[in-house]
């Protein structure tokens, strides 16, 4: 009666006879599974079983702890970002000390005692510039050097700077980067970096910047995150002075983008050597010579503790015309300073003595220099006086010339090392360079001083057109002789070369 009360709601349930055998093969298999992912914990045995593994995401095999905080990520992102501070911070005090310690004076190029040297600061003249067309013709806007540089643009500026050899093209690089690391008005470029191109050798401008950010940089990451956001100021100095110009022209328009997306590019050169690189120029200036108001304001500095020389060489500059054509050239008015200070202006009679004084002190200078007293024959007026005079004899100066001339090489550093030559220009077509004397003056000087040998020489001398007596030539002739009477062979040129009845 029991069993049929049995509820409703109750199911009824097959059973089955269990199978023990496949118990134990399922129970086997599970087991051999364990056994393997226990071996593959086993480093030694991590790399004996093949494993292919579709479409996972996320696999982890052994014990995991995952800690996520923002604080400890935020402190991270703080030390990279102060490791860059600092690497940055390092290059810019480096390159301050540098600027402060080398380019703080202007080198004498004559001045001879203990003051051999002038502080930038208390010496420097601001040159006067003027903007210029894309010929390079001026466009009457002068403008001061703080001017120049005040101009803030988040992308690229190139600008042009032009003038003749002497006229303070290099002093004015010195005086940018000194007052870089001195002054305000360059404090918006984080980094200022100058490259002498005359000096580039093998190199490219960009790996040369860039060899400087390395030095102070732990890895090239870390040189491109801090760098690229920069704002850069780079000085090429010497357009004309470089050979191979297509370097300089990939830079401005290339590579200089892949070091800063913010970059003022300055190029100085002579005014005939820019064409390759005028239109590249986004603004263009050109170095005036000195004002009769500057050539003053010069000499008041450079005689600043005797005001009667500076008043006394003043007048001098007013009275003579030449003196004072001369003195528009800075290098020049900086000579007539130094042979003035050393009391050589005094035995000044003509334009002849005047340039002698000024070559007994550049030979001088250099035998000084370079240690060799004593290595180079004395002339009648001063040291190297032979080589010199050949130096006069050549019409067209090139690398070739040179070598041919002087191929003892101590003489043809001598030649080189006195600075009185600088690059023309450059002839791709055969590799030739072609110099140019630093002031024209001094290659007439020379000339004519070769001329006078020859003339009091008893050999026969034949003159070329090259060496034709015109112009300042005649007058530094003129001057050899003093009170000499003037040669038969020397009257006898002139009748037949100069002044034809």
């Amino acid at each position: 009666m029991a069993e049929a009360e049995v509820s409703s709601e109750e199911k009824s349930v097959v059973v089955r006879p269990v199978n023990y055998i496949q118990v134990a093969v399922e129970t086997d298999g599970v087991t051999q599974k364990e056994n393997i992912f226990k071996d593959l914990l086993k480093v030694e045995n991590a790399n004996e079983y093949r494993m292919m593994l579709k479409k996972c995401t996320h696999i982890h095999i052994g014990p995991k702890i995952e800690i996520h905080s923002d604080e400890t990520k935020t402190r991270s992102l703080k030390k990279e970002e102060d490791e860059r501070n600092e690497m940055f911070n390092s290059c810019c005090q480096i390159l301050k000390t540098k600027y402060m310690t080398y380019f703080s004076y202007m080198r004498s190029f004559l001045w001879e005692g203990e003051r051999n040297d002038f502080p930038l600061k208390d010496y420097f003249v601001e040159l006067t510039v003027q903007k210029a067309d894309l010929f390079g013709k001026n466009s009457g806007d002068k403008i001061s050097l703080n001017e120049v540089f005040s101009i803030q643009q988040d992308g690229h500026q190139t600008i042009l700077v032009t003038g003749d050899p002497g006229y303070g093209k290099s002093t004015l690089c010195k005086k940018v980067l000194y007052d870089w690391a001195t002054t305000n008005y360059l404090k918006h470029f984080d980094l200022t970096f100058i490259v002498i191109l005359r000096e580039l050798g093998n190199k490219c401008v960009k790996d040369v910047i860039l060899d400087n950010m390395h030095e102070h940089a732990t890895t090239d990451s870390d040189l491109h995150l801090q760098y690229k956001r920069l704002n850069i100021l780079v000085i090429l100095d010497g357009f004309d002075e470089i050979v191979e110009k297509y370097k300089i022209i990939k830079f401005i328009r290339e590579e200089s983008f892949y070091i800063s997306r913010r970059m003022t590019i300055v190029v100085t050169s002579r005014p005939q050597a820019a064409e390759d690189i005028r239109e590249d120029m986004k603004m263009r200036f050109s170095i005036e010579g000195f004002s009769p108001e500057y050539q003053e304001k010069y000499i008041k500095l450079m005689f600043r503790e005797d005001k009667r020389k500076a008043t006394e060489l003043s007048s001098v500059l007013k009275e003579i015309d030449f003196y004072r054509k001369m003195a528009e050239c800075p290098l020049m008015l900086h000579m007539l300073c130094c042979l003035y200070h050393n009391g050589k202006m005094t035995e000044v009679e003509t334009i002849t003595d005047l340039y002698i004084r000024i070559f007994i002190l550049v030979t001088e200078r250099y035998v000084r220099k370079t240690n060799q007293q004593n290595k180079f024959k004395r002339g009648k007026y001063f040291v190297g006086e032979n080589l010199l005079m050949k130096l006069g004899e050549v019409h067209f100066i090139t690398s070739e010339r040179l070598r041919n001339c002087f191929p003892n090489e101590e003489e043809y550093n001598f030649i080189i090392g006195l600075d009185i030559l600088t690059l023309d220009s450059f002839s791709e077509c055969d590799n030739i360079i072609r110099y140019k004397f630093v002031h024209r003056t001094f290659g007439e000087f020379l000339s004519a001083l070769s001329m006078y040998v020859s003339f009091q020489s008893t050999n026969l001398c034949m003159f070329s057109p090259a060496n034709s007596i015109i112009g300042m030539k005649f007058l530094f002739l003129l001057g050899f002789y003093q009170e000499e009477p003037l040669s038969e062979r020397l009257l006898t040129y002139v009748e037949k070369e100069m002044f034809k009845p």
